[in-house]
Formats: structure tokens, C-alpha cells, sequence
């Protein structure tokens, strides 16, 4: 290895760990200065159904699943017309 690569890289090193060592003294002085806040929940406690739904939905992991699960769901449980119907009950008198 040349002498000057060398040289270069133990001050990239020293540089590296001065680097980390002011990142980690700026995260304790910022946790030292700031107070933690008392963690208020999203939603209300007891919530309705509905709430729950539209949380699920807006959740950027779940919502795409819940979405596809509702539409199925919306798919199989299709209401039926009154013609359907009404020819249902005329087989079963």
C-alpha cells in the first residue's frame, strides 16, 4: 500500500469517529433539553367501531389489505333485487 492511501485512510478513520462521537453528544444534550411529553393516544378510548375502521384504513401497511378484504366482502355479500327475492319465497310456498 502506498504511504500517502495509507495516511489517507487513518484520517477518513479519525474523521469516522470524531463524526460519531458528535452525532451521539448532539442526541444526549437534545434528550437532556427536551422533556418527554405525556403520550396522548390517537383515538379516543372505547371507540366506535367505525373509528377503529377508518384507523385501519388510514394505516399505510394494513389499509391496502383491509381495502381488498372490505371488497371481497362487499362482493359476496351483494344485496339482492326484489325479482331474486321474491322468486326465492315463491319456491319455498
Amino acid at each position: 500500500m502506498h504511504f500517502a492511501k495509507k495516511h489517507n485512510k487513518k484520517g477518513l478513520k479519525k474523521l469516522h469517529t470524531n463524526n460519531a462521537k458528535a452525532m451521539s453528544a448532539r442526541a444526549e444534550a437534545i434528550k437532556a433539553l427536551v422533556k418527554p411529553k405525556e403520550i396522548k393516544p390517537e383515538m379516543p378510548q372505547g371507540a366506535s367501531r367505525k373509528l377503529d375502521g377508518l384507523a385501519l384504513l388510514a394505516h399505510p401497511k394494513h389499509g391496502k389489505r383491509a381495502h381488498a378484504h372490505m371488497a371481497r366482502a362487499h362482493r359476496l355479500h351483494r344485496s339482492k333485487t326484489k325479482a331474486q327475492v321474491q322468486a326465492k319465497t315463491r319456491l319455498q310456498l
